[in-house]
């Protein structure tokens, strides 16, 4: 989507009156193209080439993996042929200079065919870029990388017009343009300057792909279910319906897209003349097809009469982006624009990059730009969130963002990079800028996160997502001129007893989510929670608070840097687990427990050889203190005794402590009853290994910690079935 400057004015105007003595035909003669884009091995390809030379060789060569020459044609009869006024729109219709039937042992990829040309001839090139093609689909690869062949048409003026009024004859556009003709100079650059740099990026990490074209997903209504993933870079900002349409489904049905694209999505377009001729009218009450089909109208999707926005796909749009390092000078790069402020770099996206919240990345190559896709969203605790009101997904996650000068019906834009999932394990990233690919030869940022977001979308497992999280301060920040938010959870204060902690995460394919707290590395025990306590029991200093979430594939975390100012007074709590029998044998390895009634951590300790246990840096409160023993026992620790004890209490003939009364229950129901009894003798008898009730039992307290250190907080424990506590140990 570009937008008619004073400088480009300018050098249109100085333009036609260099050249007012020729017609477009006249200086743009010179070039190439073939039958279409896209071969099978085995098909022929046909070239169409116009050249000054009256005798020449076609050389072609395999872009990316395995790059070099792998033809060279034998001398061929040159000359110009003749140009069409109509060309643009109609087609060259030039004699065919050769054809070739694509050799078998060619591998599928990307590959290009040139000629010599003269310097006399205004933006002319000579080079047809073509593609080759497994005749079995997604068998060298599963991703398919889409070139936009459909944009290189729309700049194309080759014969006289283009899409746009700004380099057309008479500054007028043409409705339609054609296939058959050249591709200039300057309609190359979009396949120069962004997919051929992702191409040779690919090549050097040895990432396999095939390539397809925006006709090819027009031709073929299932193309796109050859693929795991979709690359679609540069600019894409024509296509049509049925392309649309199928990757909406390719993305629903678990598709995985990668936009590395800005204005993506604009104008709806048709093919016409067998995919040869594009049909762009811009205007729809200029569309023969207005209120006969109204579905494919060629206007901007968001627009009347079709009122589909491309956010629904895409998460983004023009409307709310615009313009960023643009030829006419808005913010550029000598002004400090053109990269990206990182949020929520606890993402996956961002992993091994050590990029935090607020740095800045991409400016060097000026990633950010020219043209960028947006969408509206608020700020909610420094979180940019997406608000949903321009169809955006609710659940797109911003990433990045930059500011931008919009062109459209919004004052102000930016470039938004994000991602979001979609309900059958599809998602969708974007990175919403045209120049995302020019990152890639060098900058090590955009190519840990271009290989982060290949890699996890070919594993296709995703981390749960944390969405929001407590605590996490509010500032304000300058980046890029421009005053934004963050969640700042580096700077965090606290001498309080205590601070919660809390995450709210969502696992994008519904699996379940576990949770887990560590405190400078170390593992919390018991924290399978979405919410933490932090006491504040240690020494002052600072602390690394983590929260990890994982399903059964995948994890993410964020943390927290706290630092404590600790005048609080601690106390100690001590004493002593016993057997309950008359030499109250000592009880080593017994896990004893202090939980506060009002909520918080646990505190856990083991008793040593003499069962001792002692509890430090205990704040003042009520707590519950409870025992534990996991140690498993034979059946020869009850006897015929302890069963005639438990049929002389339930028939009231003896009295029993409530430990005691607990040890005699051994079907857990809550009563002591003859059942208790015979499976008392069951188990004497060897009949059975184990009760109902776990075999060791524990007195349990409410204590108070109350302006000095409690002791002698003595507790004993049993084994169910010793009704009579005959047992004395060994308890190993």
């Amino acid at each position: 989507m570009y937008t008619l400057t004073k400088n480009r004015i300018l050098i249109i105007l100085i333009f036609l009156l260099i050249f007012n003595h020729f017609s477009f035909a006249d200086y743009a003669n010179e070039g190439g193209y073939t039958n279409k884009f896209s071969f099978s091995k085995g098909e022929t390809v046909k070239f169409y080439i116009s050249t000054s030379e009256q005798s020449y060789q076609l050389k072609i060569y395999k872009l990316g993996i395995n790059a070099g020459l792998v033809y060279t044609s034998s001398f061929l009869q040159g000359g110009l042929q003749s140009t069409p006024s109509d060309a643009y729109k109609n087609g060259c219709n030039w004699n065919k200079s050769f054809e070739l039937i694509i050799p078998n042992n060619w591998e599928s990829g990307v590959y290009k065919a040139t000629f010599p040309f003269s310097d006399q001839y205004y933006n002319n090139s000579g080079e047809i870029i073509f593609i080759v093609k497994n005749n079995t689909l997604g068998s060298y690869s599963k991703i398919g990388v889409i070139l936009t062949v459909n944009n290189w048409n729309a700049y194309n003026n080759f014969g006289g017009k283009s899409s746009y009024d700004y380099n057309s004859t008479n500054n007028q556009k043409s409705f339609k343009v054609s296939f058959d003709r050249p591709f200039t100079h300057s309609s190359l650059n979009d396949f120069h300057d962004w997919a051929e740099n992702l191409i040779k990026w690919m090549s050097t990490e040895n990432i396999l792909a095939e390539y397809i074209t925006n006709v090819d997903i027009y031709q073929n209504p299932n193309l796109l279910s050859n693929y795991d993933v979709i690359i679609d870079v540069g600019h894409d900002e024509y296509v049509t319906l049925q392309e649309r349409d199928q990757v909406q489904s390719f993305v629903n049905n678990g598709g995985r897209l990668m936009i590395l694209s800005g204005n993506t999505y604009w104008w709806q377009v048709r093919l016409e003349d067998n995919e040869r001729t594009m049909v762009c009218y811009k205007d729809p009450d200029k569309d023969p097809m207005l209120n006969i089909n109204n579905e494919i109208v060629t206007t901007r999707w968001y627009d009347y009469p079709v009122y589909n926005p491309e956010t629904k796909i895409t998460g983004v749009t023009f409307r709310e982006g615009g313009i960023v390092n643009y030829e006419d000078g808005t913010l550029s790069k000598n002004q400090g624009y053109g990269d990206y402020a990182v949020y929520n770099s606890h993402y996956w996206v961002y992993n091994g990059t050590g990029l935090k919240d607020g740095d800045e990345f991409g400016y060097d190559a000026s990633i950010v730009g020219a043209e960028v896709d947006g969408n509206d969203f608020t700020w909610q605790n420094g979180i940019p969130t997406v608000t949903g009101n321009d169809k955006a997904p609710t659940n797109f996650r911003i990433l990045g963002l930059s500011p931008a000068v919009n062109l459209e019906d919004y004052p102000n834009g930016h470039g938004v990079m994000g991602l979001y999932h979609t309900q059958n394990r599809g998602a969708v990233f974007t990175a919403s800028t045209l120049n995302w690919a020019k990152g890639l030869p060098n900058d090590v940022y955009v190519q840990k996160i271009t290989k982060n977001i290949i890699e996890q979308f070919l594993k296709n497992t995703f981390p749960p997502e944390i969405i929001s999280w407590l605590p996490g301060k509010t500032i304000s920040k300058t980046i890029n001129k421009e005053s934004v938010f963050l969640n700042d959870r580096n700077n965090i204060s606290l001498s309080e007893p205590s601070l919660n902690f809390h995450i709210n995460a969502v696992d994008p394919n519904g699996e379940t989510i576990n949770y887990l707290w560590k405190i400078n590395g170390n593992e919390i025990s018991n924290s399978n929670s979405a919410d933490f306590v932090f006491n504040n029991t240690g020494p002052s200093g600072n602390y690394i608070i983590t929260a990890v979430v994982s399903n059964s594939t995948d994890t993410s975390k964020i943390s927290w840097r706290v630092t404590t100012e600790n005048n609080i007074t601690y106390y100690s709590v001590s004493g002593k687990v016993t057997y309950d029998n008359t030499s109250s044998t000592p009880l080593k390895n017994i896990t004893v427990k202090l939980t506060p009634i009002s909520g918080g951590n646990d505190l856990t300790v083991l008793t040593d050889e003499n069962g001792n246990y002692s509890f430090n840096n205990v704040i003042a409160g009520n707590y519950n203190l409870t025992a534990s023993s996991s140690l498993q026992l034979n059946s020869s620790l009850v006897n015929a005794t302890d069963a005639l004890i438990t049929t002389r209490y339930f028939a009231s003939l003896v009295s029993l402590t409530t430990l005691r009364i607990s040890a005699a229950d051994v079907n857990n129901s809550g009563d002591v009853n003859s059942t208790d009894a015979l499976l008392i003798v069951r188990r004497f008898a060897n009949l059975i290994t184990e009760f109902s009730k776990p075999d060791w039992i524990f007195e349990t307290k409410q204590i108070t910690v109350d302006n000095s250190n409690l002791s002698l907080q003595n507790l004993k424990g049993i084994i169910a079935g010793d009704v009579d506590g005959s047992v004395t140990g060994p308890f190993e």
